[in-house]
């Protein structure tokens, strides 16, 4: 009797963490930001605030901080939740709604879907999700219902992102994970609410990065990666000049770590059993500066 009135707790504390809004005053995310043009990293907070009526519709006005005790916002947008789990995003009042997320989709659903790249100049970019299974995640001391999204790649599905009922995208609050090369990039860090940390990535517990890795005048054509995604093994080749120089490669994972460095001249060969599916961020340097940088995709 005990075990039996213990599990049917717990299915009532699931199915109300599966029912949560992700639209909450009380709620903070941070997001790793990764800056492709200059290949740095920052941190964003983001958080929803006061009601915001435009036309009929009723909006969270979205605000967005940058410093480390994220005590310094400013506005980012406003957002709207619906009865039926979707997150709708706009930019201003006057510009067009996008949807970022719909948590009541089921296992075999497909559905378009954005992610915001750029605030204020309101660069957005679309994707087809299909949601390949459904299971749950540890957030504080409850477990919620988490979707796994794939996108079709010639016919091979891959895993790019994951929502958790009541948090959004694993990608970052307002971003999702488009599993394609070069551009921005999102990574969630850490979610909290009523100032309490419920979760924040496995890897680590920092909420706040900044990095120094900067643009040192590289050349884009100097460098090539073949095949770019990796599945098995590629060939990293130095073209024209820099095929004579002793060169060094870092990867970085999409929380500005370094994960690895190897150092070659002329041509390197890795392989795919030395990374982790997903974004990897590399820098390719001589004794004189950086020469190329860019970001491989691991299958």
């Amino acid at each position: 009797m005990k075990k039996y009135v213990l599990v049917c707790f717990l299915l009532m504390q699931g199915a109300l963490s599966n029912g949560q809004s992700i639209i909450d005053t009380n709620k903070i995310w941070s997001n790793s930001y990764f800056h492709y043009s200059t290949l740095t990293f920052s941190t964003e907070f983001i958080r929803f605030t006061a009601d915001t009526l435009i036309g009929t519709q009723s909006y969270k006005r979205v605000e967005a901080a940058t410093d480390s005790n994220h005590a310094s916002w400013a506005f980012h947008g406003y957002a709207r939740e619906t009865g039926d789990k979707k997150l709708y995003y706009r930019i201003a009042a006057a510009s067009p709604e996008k949807l970022l997320y719909d948590l009541d989709v089921q296992p075999g659903d497909s559905l378009l879907v954005y992610t915001l790249y750029n605030y204020p100049s309101a660069i957005f970019d679309s994707m087809m999700y299909h949601v390949t299974s459904k299971d749950s995640i540890l957030v504080g001391n409850s477990f919620r219902e988490q979707l796994h999204l794939s996108v079709n790649l010639a016919g091979y599905f891959m895993e790019v992102e994951q929502w958790i009922a009541g948090m959004g995208s694993l990608g970052g609050m307002l971003h999702n994970t488009t599993g394609k090369v070069g551009g921005d990039s999102f990574t969630l860090m850490c979610y909290y609410e009523n100032s309490v940390l419920l979760w924040h990535q496995p890897s680590g517990s920092n909420c706040y990065i900044l990095t120094g890795v900067g643009n040192n005048g590289f050349r884009s054509n100097a460098i090539s990666i073949r095949p770019n995604p990796l599945t098995s093994v590629s060939l990293i080749r130095a073209e024209g000049q820099f095929s004579r120089l002793p060169l060094e490669i870092d990867f970085y994972d999409p929380l500005g770590r370094l994960t690895g460095s190897q150092r070659f001249t002329g041509e390197l060969q890795i392989s795919r059993d030395d990374f982790r599916q997903g974004v990897f961020y590399y820098i390719i340097s001589s004794g004189e500066g950086q020469v190329a940088r860019g970001t491989m995709m691991v299958y």
